[in-house]
């Protein structure tokens, strides 16, 4: 079956919940296990749980997590364990119209895009990154302790870099 798949990628706190919601009420298959409603997120996360999962297995595979982001490298070489596991989810959610969204996808997707048969289109989305570390920052909590802002510093950076070398390398530049 061919397909157009949507990935919507972008750092957290960048409103790509939103921009899920859009695409899910324009009648684009986001999922049937979703993240719901949270005090950081009380409209609702809209992130597929089985990639969320999947990517969550991978960063801790490759040595870290969404808030510690392990190296492009350490992911590149994890992937191939995952294979079977993104083949079968894939496969499991496709339909003409579909797609997902987890933020983790900054890290990750640029490994996943070669199991995608099909249009496939890159949701990215770029806040002010002094207001995405001040959300980090105001909202989450690691290890029972505030963010700090280094550590939302961090992670901006990072997801937003990995994201761009993503889009030059889905551009084949």
């Amino acid at each position: 079956m061919r397909s157009n798949t949507y990935i919507v990628c972008g750092t957290h706190r960048s409103a790509t919940s939103f921009i899920t919601h859009c695409l899910e009420n324009a009648g684009i298959y986001m999922g049937k296990d979703m993240l719901g409603k949270s005090s950081t997120n009380p409209e609702g996360h809209f992130e597929n749980m089985d990639f969320l999962r999947l990517n969550e297995k991978i960063l801790e595979k490759a040595g870290g997590s969404w808030c510690k982001p392990p190296s492009r490298e350490a992911i590149k070489a994890v992937i191939p364990k995952f294979r079977v596991e993104i083949e079968e989810l894939i496969a499991n959610t496709r339909v003409p119209f579909w797609g997902w969204k987890d933020p983790r996808n900054c890290l990750t997707v640029e490994f996943i895009l070669p199991y995608i048969t099909g249009d496939k289109y890159l949701v990215c989305i770029f806040r002010n990154p002094t207001k995405v570390i001040h959300s980090l920052t105001t909202k989450y909590r690691v290890d029972n302790e505030k963010m700090t802002e280094e550590m939302a510093t961090n992670i901006t950076t990072t997801y937003n870099r990995r994201l761009l070398d993503t889009i030059k390398s889905f551009l084949g530049l």
